[in-house]
């Protein structure tokens, strides 16, 4: 199987696209469980005092969802996994690929924006000593600070931080910095137009026919 995330800014529409490739395609949807997190709402209030506590936390809970898929994507090796997409190739019917709405990474973009370069380290630390593999692809959605901020405006319910234009402005910039630096295999796709959808459906059912060539 292949192991693909999706990341982005907060509203580019990451759980939503899972939502609807989950319907669409063969694939296992792993979403990040927000609401997880004790400190998020705290967080919100006073970013200063909880960020490090919020991020750190953040950190661990997407660990052990992403671990888990990982485990679903790689948890078939040997024989009788390789005859199975073999097959799946053959009959042209390639095996579900396991989709998360995240990765573990994000906490360390997150952190380069909300904590002071002290803080960092121990958040960089942690991540190190946790191993977090890394996805077979991911898929960097991206759009303009203003349909971010719009998106974000349309949700039920939205702190006055989240919809902060200099704190979107600044996780864009994060973002961006970020994958000009990233080593593995990802592919940045523009949400800001209709029909990315269509074009992502595309790339993950390739991507599971290459994986089982």
């Amino acid at each position: 199987m292949s192991l693909i995330c999706i990341e982005g800014v907060g509203g580019v529409g990451k759980t939503t696209l899972l939502e609807r490739l989950k319907d669409q395609i063969p694939c296992i949807p792993f979403f990040e469980d927000v609401e997880a997190n004790p400190f998020l709402h705290d967080f919100h209030q006073d970013h200063t005092q909880y960020a490090i506590h919020t991020q750190c936390t953040f950190l661990l809970l997407q660990e052990r969802r992403f671990r888990a898929a990982t485990i679903q994507a790689r948890g078939n090796v040997g024989v009788q996994g390789r005859r199975k997409n073999v097959v799946a190739h053959v009959q042209g019917t390639p095996e579900a690929s396991v989709i998360c709405d995240f990765h573990p990474f994000k906490s360390r973009i997150f952190s380069s924006v909300l904590l002071t370069p002290e803080k960092r380290e121990p958040l960089r630390q942690l991540y190190r000593l946790l191993h977090i593999p890394e996805p077979d692809l991911v898929i960097y959605l991206r759009t303009d600070v203003h349909t971010l901020l719009a998106r974000l405006r349309k949700r039920p319910i939205v702190f006055p931080s989240e919809a902060d234009i200099t704190y979107i402005m600044q996780m864009c910039e994060a973002y961006d910095a970020f994958f000009r630096r990233y080593k593995g295999n990802f592919v940045t796709i523009d949400t800001t137009a209709l029909g990315y959808e269509e074009q992502i459906t595309k790339l993950v059912l390739q991507e599971g026919t290459v994986k089982n060539e």
